[in-house]
């Protein structure tokens, strides 16, 4: 598991009291990074458009499997909340398993929340029973994800604080190559 508090990521060893502390340095000054990334054909760009989640979970040697769409803007682990696609295919593959349960509002968001019961892969990776999802409907972004034990402990979460969406960007920030 790991939190970020806001000036360090601690990374905890599951299971575990053994953890890692990692400062991260804050600055007024914007960091410019430059990452070159490959043209992605039309052809790649709409590779599963309008695929549904069954169509993109296959087995491959007795093992299932997921195909994930392209991502050319290497989001990294932000990937995970903008971008949810592993926790869709992993959490709610199964309609049977889970329901919408309400709204709530998150860091701001008013958001549509989905509880459900993992599956028995699931279960093991997370040594949890149940889940609780808050998704921003209109863009799919998770805002908050939280598994519990049959005791409704949490045994692991993401929560977004704070997030500015259709916020307009100062486009000089972006360079064309």
């Amino acid at each position: 598991m790991s939190v970020y508090d806001g000036e360090n990521l601690i990374n905890y060893n599951s299971g575990s009291s053994d953890y890692q502390t990692n400062s991260v340095t804050k600055s007024n000054v914007p960091i410019k990074t430059i990452v070159k990334v490959g043209k992605v054909s039309e052809k790649e760009r709409n590779y599963l458009k309008n695929t549904t989640i069954h169509e993109r979970i296959t087995t491959v040697d007795g093992e299932k499997a997921y195909i994930h769409r392209i991502d050319p803007s290497y989001m990294g682990i932000a990937k995970t909340s903008l971008f949810p696609e592993d926790i869709a295919m992993g959490l709610l593959a199964d309609d049977a398993r889970w329901d919408i349960t309400g709204q709530e509002n998150i860091a701001g968001v008013k958001t549509v929340v989905i509880e459900g019961k993992l599956n028995s892969e699931y279960s093991k990776r997370y040594n949890a029973k149940t889940f609780k999802l808050n998704i921003e409907p209109n863009t799919g972004i998770m805002i908050q994800m939280e598994v519990f034990d049959s005791s409704g402990t949490i045994k692991e979460s993401i929560k977004t604080k704070n997030i500015e969406i259709n916020k307009s960007l100062d486009t000089k920030l972006f360079t064309s190559f």
